[in-house]
């Protein structure tokens, strides 16, 4: 697992090499995201923030905000996958391509957004037995230990079925067999990197919901402004196992 550590270190350094360049790489979907959060808190109906959801608070939810919800909630989601395609580009792209090309077009951007749905279904059916093992561990260890392990495996499966999506951010087309195939001779040392990611993930949840309650405005921001750190980790991650292993960039 020696290559985790480089792994992780060099899609850091990415980020914080040039922060101004980087600030404004991102900014479209960084703003998408924002808007997004202002509109959720706009529009979110109140019952909608309590932790535990009643049938009667249901019924008392003004049908007209869920538009404004679903509205809020698309942004969002436009504002991370621009971001992650931003990204993508801008590390990729060379020479004066950078500033000329960086914007995909409709057909690019409708392609990574097809390839996000395929990762999802996969994860979402990988998910499954590992939430069943998780569970059944959970009886013998701690529930936060058991949900580490099945996120470290949940992460080790998405890093290597997810070389489809920086491929689909510069126009190209891979299947999710060629992205497990070009990652197996570094299977073991993604092993390490998911570990690093599950932590992480982990202690942030930890920090965010002991720092706040449930529910409330500011628990909301918090765990928007995890997410996205945690997004952008991740798409510049995978932006470097793309470069290593499908372009042979090195780590240094």
């Amino acid at each position: 697992m020696t290559n985790a550590p480089a792994l992780f270190s060099h899609a850091l350094r990415m980020f914080f090499h040039d922060p101004a360049v980087t600030l404004r790489v991102l900014m479209p979907g960084l703003l998408l995201i924002f808007a997004s959060s202002v509109g959720m808190a706009y529009f979110m109906p109140d019952q909608m923030w309590s932790p535990t959801l009643t049938p009667d608070q249901v019924e008392m939810i003004d049908p007209s905000a869920l538009g404004g919800v679903a509205l809020a909630a698309f942004a969002g989601l436009a504002g991370y996958v621009l971001t992650a395609i931003f990204w993508h580009r801008h590390v990729l792209l060379t020479g004066e391509a950078r500033e000329t090309a960086l914007f995909p077009g409709i057909g690019v951007t409708m392609g990574y957004v097809w390839r996000v749905i395929l990762v999802a279904i996969v994860q979402f059916l990988a998910a499954l037995p590992i939430l069943a093992v998780a569970g059944a561990v959970a009886t013998a260890l701690s529930t936060l230990l058991a949900g580490v392990l099945a996120g470290i495996v949940f992460f080790w499966i998405a890093l290597r079925i997810s070389l489809i999506l920086p491929a689909a951010a510069m126009g190209r087309k891979m299947k999710i067999a060629e992205s497990w195939n070009a990652t197996a001779p570094m299977s073991n040392d993604l092993w390490g990197l998911a570990a690093m990611l599950g932590l992480l993930s982990a202690v942030v949840a930890l920090v965010v919901g002991g720092m706040t309650a449930p529910g409330t405005g500011t628990n909301v921001w918090l765990q928007t402004a995890s997410y996205v750190v945690e997004g952008l980790i991740s798409i510049s991650i995978l932006t470097t196992l793309y470069g290593h292993l499908i372009e042979g960039r090195p780590l240094g």
